[in-house]
């Protein structure tokens, strides 16, 4: 600040906080000054503190203020802002903005220049096409002294004179050009002052000389000035690129004045402030002049030129010289070009709102360099740091302060420091997005804007309708979420869960659009233990139990249920519960579960019983390794997303779960996964991670206990549908099953049945990890028909990683189980159209002799495999294939499967068809079994298996007949099911016993009334003979092409099989371009492939075997038959039926060349087989 002051300390590192006025003494302006800086200095705290530091801040209700809404390029590369007047925060530092008169709440214009040096370098391509520029609002203090704005400041009453001086902000447009990929936000550092790399300044006074003996005397050195001063050294503004000049001032540049210029004469007329000018001592001056900047317009010509000067938002040098002090008191002004005029000219005479300042002089850095010890004046010496690029800048600015007569002042008064000042704010306001056009960029489409809008602190709950906090950590609205949820707006609203911890059960009940969000793990929600007169065996209330309630969303919180509670429950009111007089309720919709992190033990940590249309997503549900038969998350609902997920039991030694924890393979009771019960429809699971827990990793369905003809109504507080009985070897712990047996039916002994099946289920990106059973599976198998089975329509398992699953052994596979059972990555009972894509299925199991599949399935329609990795499912172990359980086991298990029956609506009647969906379709997958087929499927439709890569490592009892793929098929040719197509062809018109008869109306008059008929059912369906006899007309066409079959049989001690490959139809065989290997040392197969149709052709394969391992290469069977373009090491057996067709040639057999007929025993040689097996043909 420049002033006529007596000092100017101030430290900013004490913790002063005001000044203190005592009674009778005496009022110095630097007591004065010290209190404005104390303020001053808190304003800037708090408001960078509160608004934000190196942001523009605008209150919301000037949202307007400072906003560029044009920026336009004028000729001279000069830029004019078209700017909205109101008040900003700049770096914490209020500010305002006026229209220009008359109307001063109108846009103003305003000139913007770009920063200069050492910032940066100012562009020459201004406005081009492409480049953009940064609207930055440049800031500073300075003092407003009298003869500036004389209207303002000086009292007339005191004949002229002036008194205090304003500390104000002033402010400018500048612009900085912006590189690719800068930001408002980035460029805050850049536009910062660095003052570490300011020219540095030394100031010392001169060693006193002292002249010895018994008086000394001291001769010379300190101080030697009269009076006491505030000396001000500035770097001052010069046209040009001249060298870097000083000015100083012994009155810390506080000597002004008002005067006319008259360029004529080369005079400057005093008119205000003279007497102190006069009686400064001085002749010869350092005379800078200054106006209003160029922001503001010329005043109109009937303005009071002093009062539109007051508001100028920051004053600009017009003219700077060296000048003396004429004997009529007034002041002589250089000739214009001569040495003494260092900036601008003249002023002219016109414009009264100039003043001027006077320095003592102005001099060269130069002369003063560093260690020189040159005097300034009165032995003050001043050493400079050599001047070097832009390390000194125009009003940068030392001050020291010293004190004559006797008093003692500091050797040293600046210790080579950097300036003091001036210290700019600068912040963003706008991006100018230039087009290089002729006009004016505009708001919003090229200019981005930078200000932030804030709210006063009475409104920062805009998005928050209640706010709650627990009163110790934070502090809000109200104490609890329920007591929240009891003023909420019947209309719904927002809940805002501030950080604390909050020990309540929260019940929302038959309310709308209610969200509850928090602030993450901050705010914690912990369950109340339950309430009774005795709580062991009660079940605690969900944290969150939303009830008959629709657009619920609860979000970021963490959510601890108690050891017997459920964390989220959401469901719909049981019927008999609710109140008959009152109108029912609406159904559950639209419910959000999000951002949660779920911890529970006893019961599920996310459950939904009832509803439609819900989120479930990015939550993390960890669950305690206890006792306890339910999993992690339980649904059963329509239309569910359950996305991004994390599902864990955590086993008793991990206290804090992290994503780069270790697999938690050593749960022991905890069941874990995530369950969709049977009824669920649209369920979408996406992208989750499910690992740990002693039961599966994704369930579907559910099982239901029937008692005397009806289900079994569900128990107060236990969910009734369980996955198995309790006391099921499957439960706690050892071993692993899915077998559920039938019960008596008898209160005491239900029986239990499959719920209703799934449909449109969705399982893709899921990660599913050490699981205790499979990976993926249906919730078991039943002993028989009356039981049900747990069936899925519509089911897509794509991109999955499933893996180390079974981790406990299975329990034994009884006898009438062998067939309808599996174990594996994938198990499933009765699914139609199921597509298997993309996934990893591996290394699920520690045991080869465990039944464990890749992927099983008991019945399936429409069964598409494709793109899949099987592998390493069942862990080779050095234990003999002779020891393997009973049970299913190989890479894929299909054990039926058959087209789906699509039903066709003509003049409403119905009947079958197939659209050409095949049966099964396995098409390039990498398939490798430990033990088991590869490959076994058991079809009635179409199959195709294409572009494989099939492997079996190991014989056992199942597989001798076909050890690395099995398929059979029923479906039959057409030629031989003649009257069956003539059947159909009546069925289509109404005329056979097949069709259901119509009455006039066109009704079956059959048909149950439709109060009678079953939820989703359709009447007038094709009857179930009708149904059976248009599967016996699906073709039973298989195709195996362009497969790499690889039995591969290393482990020491012998092994047999009687083929590697194996494919019966009653239809049409294609087995082309495929390469079946057998990789043997002492064990023998009979067969390399083995295929029998109506119709077969074997073509273009490779069959590979060890010269002494095998007896035939191929053996094929067929009404019409073809073996030709194989490439065989052994014999081509071709057979077909009397007076049926065949090719046998041309083939190439490795063992009939002149290379090997004599290495190889006659027991091989084709010709005495093939007389033996083709002798009718």
């Amino acid at each position: 600040m420049k002033g006529d002051f007596s000092r100017w300390s101030f430290d900013e590192t004490t913790n002063a906080h005001g000044v203190l006025h005592q009674q009778g003494r005496v009022l110095l302006d630097a007591d004065w000054n010290a209190q404005t800086r104390l303020v001053t200095r808190w304003q800037d705290e708090a408001g960078q503190a509160a608004f934000g530091h190196g942001v523009a801040a605008v209150p919301a209700e000037w949202r307007d203020s400072f906003e560029i809404s044009q920026a336009e390029l004028l000729p001279g590369g000069i830029v004019r802002l078209t700017v909205a007047p109101g008040q900003l925060w700049a770096d914490g530092l209020l500010l305002h903005l006026v229209g220009d008169q008359p109307d001063l709440g109108a846009t103003v214009l305003r000139p913007a220049e770009h920063l200069e040096p050492p910032l940066q370098t100012p562009p020459t391509d201004i406005g081009a096409t492409g480049t953009r520029d940064a609207v930055v609002l440049e800031v500073h203090r300075e003092a407003l002294n009298g003869f500036q704005v004389p209207a303002e400041l000086i009292e007339a009453a005191l004949g002229g004179p002036d008194t205090t001086e304003r500390m104000q902000a002033a402010f400018r447009f500048r612009l900085l050009r912006l590189a690719e990929g800068e930001t408002c936000a980035s460029i805050r550092d850049r536009i910062a002052d660095d003052f570490s790399t300011r020219g540095r300044l030394t100031v010392s006074l001169q060693d006193t000389v002292i002249t010895p003996g018994d008086c000394p005397v001291v001769e010379g050195g300190g101080y030697t000035g009269f009076e006491h001063n505030l000396y001000r050294i500035e770097i001052a503004e010069l046209d040009g690129a001249a060298a870097p000049k000083f000015k100083w001032s012994q009155f810390n540049g506080g000597l002004v004045g008002r005067g006319s210029f008259d360029a004529a004469t080369r005079r400057l007329s005093i008119t205000a402030n003279r007497q102190p000018i006069l009686r400064s001592g001085l002749q010869s001056f350092y005379l800078e002049a200054f106006e209003p900047g160029p922001d503001r317009p010329p005043p109109p010509a009937s303005a009071d030129p002093e009062l539109t000067a007051a508001g100028a938002e920051h004053w600009r040098l017009v003219y700077g010289a060296r000048v003396t002090l004429a004997n009529d008191d007034e002041i002589d002004l250089p000739v214009p070009g001569s040495p003494d005029e260092l900036f601008g000219s003249i002023p002219g005479t016109a414009d009264r709102r100039l003043f001027f300042r006077l320095w003592n002089d102005i001099r060269e850095i130069a002369d003063f360099p560093a260690g020189s010890g040159n005097e300034l004046r009165d032995g003050i010496e001043l050493d400079f740091e050599a001047a070097a690029g832009d390390n000194y800048l125009p009003y940068d600015y030392w001050t020291f302060d010293l004190r004559a007569g006797g008093v003692e002042n500091d050797d040293v008064l600046i210790d080579n420091q950097p300036p003091e000042g001036v210290r700019h704010l600068r912040v963003p306001l706008a991006i100018l997005n230039w087009t290089g056009g002729a006009d004016p960029i505009t708001a919003p489409e090229e200019i981005d804007d930078c200000r932030r809008i804030f709210q006063p602190l009475t409104r920062l709950s805009t998005c928050c309708t209640l706010r709650v906090g627990d009163g110790t950590h934070s502090h809000g609205d109200y104490t609890t979420i329920s007591e929240a949820l009891l003023h909420l707006p019947t209309a719904g609203g927002r809940i805002c869960v501030l950080p604390g911890i909050y020990r309540e059960n929260v019940l929302i009940e038959n309310r709308q659009a209610v969200s509850i969000i928090g602030c993450g793990d901050r705010s914690r929600v912990i369950s109340a233990a339950p309430t009774g007169d005795d709580d062991v065996g009660l079940m605690a209330d969900p944290v969150f139990h939303v009830l008959d309630s629709q657009k619920i969303r609860i979000e970021s919180l963490a959510v601890e249920a108690h050891p017997s509670g459920i964390g989220v429950l959401v469901e719909e009111s049981e019927p008999d519960l609710r109140d008959l007089n009152a109108p029912p309720p609406q159904p559950v919709r639209q419910i959000r579960l999000a951002l949660l992190r779920v911890e529970a033990a006893g019961q599920s940590g996310i459950e939904v019983r009832d509803g439609a249309f819900m989120e479930i997503v990015d939550n993390r549900v960890l669950m305690a390794d206890v006792q306890s038969q339910w999993p992690a998350v339980a649904i059963q609902a329509n239309d569910v997303l359950f996305e991004h997920n994390l599902l864990r039991v955590l086993p008793a030694r991990d206290q804090e779960l992290t994503t780069a924890a270790p697999l938690p393979e050593d749960v022991q009771v905890g069941v874990g996964g995530l369950w969709l019960r049977g009824g669920s429809e649209s369920i979408r699971v996406i992208d989750n991670w499910i690992a740990g827990g002693i039961g599966h990793g994704i369930t579907l369905g559910h099982v239901e206990l029937v008692a005397d003809g009806q289900v079994l109504a569900r128990p107060v507080g236990v969910v009734g549908w369980i996955p198995i009985p309790v006391d099921h070897p499957f439960f706690p712990c050892w071993p692993g099953g899915g077998h559920i047996p039938p019960g008596s039916g008898t209160p005491e002994d239900p029986t239990p049945t499959a719920g209703p099946p799934l449909r449109e289920i969705l399982i893709e990106r899921n990660r599913i990890e050490a699981m205790g059973v499979n990976g993926i599976s249906v919730v078991g198998f039943f002993t028989n028909d009356e039981q049900g089975v747990i069936s899925v329509e519509d089911l897509t398992i794509i991109g999955n990683l499933i893996r180390r699953c079974l981790r406990r052994p299975v329990e034994d596979v009884l006898d009438e189980m062998i067939d309808r059972m599996g174990f594996g990555g994938i198990v499933l009972a009765d699914v139609e159209l199921l597509a298997i894509r993309d996934n990893r299925v591996e290394e699920n199991g520690d045991d080869h002799l465990e039944p464990i599949c890749g992927v099983y399935v008991l019945h399936g329609e429409g069964v598409d495999l494709s793109r899949n990795t099987i592998i390493g499912n069942g862990a080779k172990t050095d234990q003999k294939a002779a020891g393997a359980k009973q049970g299913a086991r190989g890479g894929i298990v299909i054990q039926t499967a058959v087209a789906p029956i699509f039903e066709i609506d003509r003049e409403e009647r119905f009947f079958p068809n197939v659209r050409g969906i095949p049966a099964v379709k396995v098409h390039d997958n990498v398939v490798s079994a430990p033990l088991g087929q590869a490959l076994l499927v058991n079809a009635l439709g179409p199959v195709s298996v294409v572009a494989n890569q099939l492997s079996s490592h190991g014989v056992y009892g199942g597989s001798l007949a076909a050890a690395t793929v099995q398929i059979l098929n029923l479906g039959v040719a057409l030629e031989f099911l003649g009257v069956a197509v003539i059947g159909l062809a009546g069925l289509a018109k109404g005329t056979t016993a097949f069709a259901a008869p119509v009455d006039a109306a066109g009704h079956d008059p059959n048909a149950p009334p439709p109060e009678e008929v079953e939820l989703g059912a359709t009447t007038n369906r094709a009857p179930a003979a009708a149904q059976m006899l248009s599967r016996m007309v699906f073709n039973g066409n298989v195709l195996l092409h362009d497969n790499q079959c690889l039995l591969e049989l290393l482990d020491l001690g012998t092994e047999a099989a009687l083929s590697s490959v194996a494919i019966l139809s009653l239809d049409d065989v294609s087995v082309q371009g495929n390469q079946s290997d057998c990789e043997l040392i002492d064990d023998f197969v009979l067969i390399n492939a083995f295929t029998m149709g109506v119709t077969n052709r074997i073509v273009g394969n490779r069959l590979k075997e060890g010269l002494f391992n095998t007896l035939f290469s191929a053996m094929s069977w067929g009404f019409l038959n073809m073996a030709a373009h194989n490439e065989a090491t052994h014999c081509l057996i071709t057979m077909a039926a009397p007076n049926g067709g065949v090719i046998r040639t041309p083939n190439l057999i490795m063992i009939e060349t002149p290379a090997f007929v004599p290495l190889v025993p006659k027991v091989f040689h084709c010709k005495q087989w093939q007389g033996i097996f083709e002798r009718d043909n």
